[in-house]
């Protein structure tokens, strides 16, 4: 008698980087659910390849996995900024500031993370 196996075949995820911490596949951004997906490529809207991009659409933020650890953790916190705005109804309506803000709000967080213990946010 032969047996068949019931398994379910693996899908191909892709994973982020080891890290000491794992890479966040969710994050709550203003009361709503994102998901974090990694990517060996992504293209924006004009079919341009991009480190990251929001997609406000289906609340996903996706990145691309053949940065350093650093560099995607300043991306993420770049898209992070997208979904802020997003959901805070703060629209720009000119594409270079509104990157030139995400761009500028992920080196100052990500500065501030990594020159300071600030643990202390955490529990107010």
């Amino acid at each position: 008698m032969r047996r068949y196996s019931r398994r379910r075949k693996k899908e191909n995820k892709m994973s982020p980087p080891k890290a000491k911490y794992p890479w966040p596949k969710k994050l709550k951004i203003r009361g709503r659910d994102w998901r974090v997906l990694y990517e060996n490529e992504i293209k924006d809207d004009d079919g341009d390849a991009v480190l990251g991009l929001t997609r406000k659409t289906d609340l996903t933020i996706a990145l691309r996995l053949d940065q350093v650890p650093q560099a995607m953790v300043i991306t993420l916190l770049h898209e992070i900024r997208h979904a802020l705005q997003d959901a805070c109804g703060f629209a720009v309506f000119n594409e270079g500031l509104e990157e030139a803000l995400a761009e500028d709000f992920a080196g100052c967080v990500f500065d501030l993370y990594k020159n300071n213990d600030i643990r202390w946010i955490k529990n107010k």
